[in-house]
């Protein structure tokens, strides 16, 4: 017989906790991980107990209130808006950091760098014309600009990116080993910190002949973009971070890539028609068990098969998304 766990919000922890017969059975900052963990059985506790529902209740009921906590939710759209909201604070220098996760393929790092641009902020580059020789020394053509990390990164690799652009905004893109790495993360720890002064240290012996300095004032502002879930970042960089979560249901997804295709500048060149009619086909298929992944990448196939391909275009277009991984 299922046993069903509740699942409530302590204010305790600031996790979400499913809790059954009064123990904690799993608890994370990520609702949707508890939820999944429970329900697909990958919690082994929750597994030898039986329990393979989750309830939730509101913070009042989990305390013996009278009424439960009204449970606030937000949909895709006006998450990715807390995203544009938070990287207009950060490249003013309002905050000092924010973090972005979601699924890869749904518009993390468009929506970043498209704000960027509105606010006036230029990608950094040396081989840039925008950008006279020796500026990236000038602290005020720093803040103008921004540059991009992408790909793998050691902890001396990360010192010498932050003290090289310590007056700029860093955008971390897809760069997740430098949270995962200990070390690498206590660096981050000391850029993003709350005095008025941050100070980046590098203590160690092995740090050998170099042209950096063993410690520095990190003036600058960072962007992390990652596939990585938010229980999954380290909570320290969450703490000094505006958290905007992202990930999405298929039917947020859906919704999101409605957004889009309504705001006119994703496909430009194709008509709004040829893109409605391959936003329905994907929707159609949303519950298919034989489409492993749907992304903004499904979207721009699926539109391109429609208008290149207009005899078989759903068919080429659901082997395709059938395919994708």
């Amino acid at each position: 017989m299922s046993k069903t766990a509740i699942l409530a919000f302590s204010s305790t922890s600031n996790k979400w906790e499913a809790v059954f017969g009064g123990k904690v059975l799993v608890s994370s900052p990520d609702k949707k991980y508890v939820v999944h963990v429970i329900t697909k059985g990958l919690n082994g506790k929750a597994r030898n107990l039986g329990v393979t529902k989750v309830e939730e209740i509101g913070v009042a009921d989990k305390v013996g209130g009278t009424h439960a906590a009204p449970l606030v939710e937000f949909d895709i759209n006006e998450r990715f808006q807390f995203l544009q909201d938070y990287v207009d604070m950060v490249s003013q220098r309002e905050m000092k950091s924010a973090v972005v996760v979601g699924e890869g393929g749904l518009g993390k790092s468009y929506t970043v760098m498209a704000q960027l641009a509105k606010n006036g902020l230029k990608e950094f580059s040396v081989h840039s014309e925008d950008f006279e020789i020796g500026s990236s020394m000038n602290e005020g053509s720093m803040r103008k600009s921004f540059v991009v990390v992408k790909g793998y990164s050691t902890p001396k690799g990360l010192f010498r990116t932050l003290y090289e652009n310590r007056n700029r905004l860093v955008v971390f893109d897809d760069c997740d080993s430098i949270l995962r790495d200990e070390t690498a993360s206590n660096i981050l720890k000391a850029a993003l910190d709350s005095y008025d002064k941050r100070i980046v240290t590098w203590n160690a012996e092995s740090f050998g002949e170099s042209d950096l300095p063993k410690s520095f004032e990190f003036t600058g502002a960072v962007i992390f973009i990652s596939n990585m879930p938010m229980h999954k970042i380290p909570q320290p960089i969450i703490s000094r971070s505006a958290p905007a979560d992202v990930s999405m249901t298929r039917a947020e997804i859906i919704a999101r890539m409605k957004q889009i295709i309504d705001e006119g500048e994703f496909l430009a060149d194709v008509s709004m028609e040829i893109k409605l009619e391959a936003l329905d086909f994907i929707a159609s298929h949303i519950n298919n068990p034989q489409v492993k992944t749907i992304n903004l990448r499904t979207l721009i196939a699926v539109a391109t098969n429609r208008r290149c391909k207009p005899g078989n275009w759903q068919r080429l277009s659901l082997s395709m998304m059938m395919a994708a991984r």
